[in-house]
């Protein structure tokens, strides 16, 4: 619910969403929605999602640099000038300056 994720900052929170997570996903052939587009050359929702985080916060005056960074990232892979790998969680870390 909702509910349940507003509050995942909380670390109880966190604790059972993530287990709740994990019981979900142990098949071997799931993968998430934004991953199966991207493996079907099909667009993702990531101006929907991470870019409207954005605009938002340019709104209201509140650097979004993760979200800047994996919007970057999969605006790049949408393109075709990247490949979709585990490499690319470097790339956003290194864009978002961690």
């Amino acid at each position: 619910p909702a509910g349940e994720w507003a509050g995942a900052s909380k670390g109880d929170v966190f604790e059972v969403l993530d287990a709740a997570l994990a019981e979900n996903i142990s098949g071997a052939n799931w993968r998430p929605s934004m991953a199966q587009d991207t493996a079907k050359g099909r667009p993702t929702e990531i101006y929907q999602m991470n870019g409207f985080v954005c605009q938002q916060g340019t709104t209201v005056g509140v650097e979004t640099p993760v979200n800047a960074a994996i919007t970057d990232v999969i605006r790049a892979i949408d393109a075709r000038e990247v490949e979709a790998e585990y490499e690319n969680v470097e790339r956003v870390l290194t864009a978002a300056g961690y």
